[in-house]
């Protein structure tokens, strides 16, 4: 079944209040260690926050914790975890809820986008199980530590670059793999989950929202060929996106007490838009879809 676009939501009003202070605040951040995620852990670091850098690689990781701490004149802390293998998300969730009782703000910022076909560690199509499987998967072992800081934030970064979701073709089966069309199906999977998530958390004290950063030059598509990697940087720069600009709606999400009681939104800019994929139903299927990938055991077992 393909999905199709629904209702669009509409919009809330634009004007930005002072932010709310984030010292003694716990922000958990995937991929920070270079690009938008990295841009994010340095602001909030700056502002007073725990600022927990969550990164594939262990070096690179320690790097960026060691640069910003320096930078910020604040002590960060940095963890390895791999959101295309699910065994790593178990392990970090475990040692992070051992070090933090609560976690105010966590950020989905890790992605990837790929040319051809690969199977990741936990053995589904790993644009996939690290754009969608791992953040899903992350964000359920973290519903305590969010739910015990009243309130918490979780915030999507997706992309306004997304669409030609297939709910039964996930892992293109069927289809012929096109990884553009896999970067955009995760992305609009995300906005999907994040109004999935505002349900499932309503009355918690937990909002959940998505946005899109822009077009930035940023190596997300470094996996891509060549040409491609470098056309999207040029246009990024052409078109007048920036890291810091697309960070700064992060941030904004993450602090700004206008949205604190928003949540399932889609926003860019510093602006809640249109999302053209709101369609309960389909955002249930998907939902399941995921943890039934995720706990295969658990779904057939049922």
């Amino acid at each position: 079944m393909k999905f199709f676009p629904a209702k669009k939501e509409g919009n809330v009003s634009q004007h930005d209040v002072t932010a709310q202070t984030m010292a003694e605040k716990t922000v958990v951040i995937t991929g920070a260690n270079r690009g938008l995620g990295r841009a994010v852990a340095k602001t909030l670091a700056s502002r007073g926050a725990q600022v927990v850098l969550a990164c594939r690689s262990r070096e690179l990781g320690e790097a960026a914790r060691a640069e910003l701490s320096a930078q910020t004149g604040v002590p960060l802390e940095a963890h390895t975890v791999d959101l295309a293998d699910f065994a790593s998300v178990r392990a970090f969730a475990a040692e992070l809820k051992q070090t933090h009782r609560k976690l105010d703000v966590l950020v989905h910022n890790a992605g990837v986008s790929l040319v051809g076909k690969q199977i990741a560690p936990c053995g589904v199509e790993a644009v996939l199980a690290t754009n969608v499987l791992g953040p899903q998967l992350l964000t359920s072992l973290l519903v305590d530590p969010l739910r015990a800081a009243r309130p918490a934030r979780v915030i999507n970064v997706a992309s306004t670059f997304a669409g030609q979701l297939d709910l039964d073709d996930l892992q293109f089966e069927r289809r012929p793999y096109n990884g553009t069309v896999a970067y955009k199906q995760s992305k609009q999977a995300l906005r999907m989950l994040t109004r999935e998530w505002a349900r499932h958390l309503e009355g918690e004290c937990v909002t959940v929202n998505a946005m899109a950063p822009g077009l930035m030059p940023t190596d997300i598509f470094r996996h891509q060929r060549l040409h491609t990697g470098v056309l999207m940087r040029a246009l990024g720069v052409l078109l007048g996106g920036s890291i810091a600009r697309g960070a700064e709606t992060v941030v904004w999400l993450a602090t700004s007490g206008e949205v604190a009681n928003i949540t399932g939104r889609f926003f860019e800019r510093k602006r809640a838009i249109p999302c053209a994929f709101v369609n309960e139903v389909a955002e249930r299927a998907l939902f399941e879809k995921c943890e039934a990938l995720i706990n295969p055991t658990a779904s057939s077992s049922r």
